[in-house]
């Protein structure tokens, strides 16, 4: 098998230790996943280099869109969300900075991505996948054997539903459908903790009677 085109590097920032994720092209472009505390993102982006195409929020809550004005107002770049989460972004309430005194509103995403969405970047294709239950609208991405999950599982189980327009039905049924069919090599990168291969995530996993 040929080397991978993209590479992903991982930031941990903002005010819950969020993974902000960097997928990166060859060529140096870059489309960032979850900025949260933009100055750091913006540093980390000018120390590596890099050529930002895309922001991309897994989903609209706080501490995924915090930092989309700051690097927007650095980069004239898109912002894509899910399209069940576009008022995520511009709701406070919803994105839940209101109940922490920030009553952050993000500039309105550009793109909105659902099931199937698929994204050319860096000669390669990025697959969306909707995987609605802790937002309605929050996606997952997927390539080359990465699956970047944003608050749907963590290694210490799955995402928190208690939050406006969560969904402990469907979250489930999100966990079974994005790994329904596990490639053993996948890797895993969700929004906040550690990140790695399935075997990490085998507990939860098993939970769903999902063989990791």
């Amino acid at each position: 098998m040929g080397q991978t085109k993209l590479k992903i590097e991982c930031l941990i920032n903002g005010q819950i230790e969020t993974n902000t994720y960097f997928i990166i092209s060859k060529d140096r472009r870059v489309l960032i996943v979850d900025p949260a505390d933009g100055e750091k993102v913006f540093d980390f982006i000018k120390k590596n280099e890099l050529i930002p195409e895309k922001i991309i929020n897994t989903h609209g809550h706080y501490d995924h869109i915090s930092g989309n004005q700051f690097i927007k107002n650095h980069f004239d770049i898109p912002i894509c969300v899910g399209v069940l989460d576009y008022d995520y972004l511009l709701d406070p309430e919803l994105n839940m900075s209101y109940y922490i005194g920030e009553n952050y509103i993000s500039p309105e995403a550009e793109i909105l991505l659902d099931d199937n969405s698929k994204i050319s970047f860096g000669g390669e294709i990025i697959d969306i996948v909707s995987t609605p239950g802790h937002t309605p609208g929050s996606i997952s991405l997927i390539f080359d054997n990465k699956i970047v999950s944003g608050d749907l599982i963590f290694t210490e189980g799955i995402g928190r539903t208690d939050l406006a327009g969560g969904d402990p039905q469907k979250i489930i049924e999100s966990v079974k459908k994005l790994f329904s069919k596990p490639n053993k090599e996948s890797k895993i990168f969700p929004g906040h903790g550690l990140y790695g291969g399935l075997k990490m995530f085998k507990e939860v996993l098993n939970e769903f009677n999902i063989r990791s």
